[in-house]
């Protein structure tokens, strides 16, 4: 191997090290992001709506 391609592989793997570290980062803010989140469960009776008319051909494609 010669200097010059020793050179190019030591800066290509200091580039890699240099983008894992903020994909680190990024992993790490987004675990915190998840662990802060709250999960709310809204029924259909939390919900106060009126009724809608769902024409009977759409109806095969909801739950009962």
């Amino acid at each position: 191997m010669t200097d010059e391609q020793f050179r190019a592989l030591r800066q290509l793997i200091l580039d890699q090290s240099v983008e894992i570290k903020a994909l680190a980062m990024e992993v790490r803010a987004l675990k915190r992001a998840v662990e802060t989140t709250e999960i709310v469960y809204l029924g259909p009776d939390d919900i106060e709506a009126e009724p809608v008319d769902v024409p009977e051909d759409l109806k095969k494609f909801l739950p009962d």
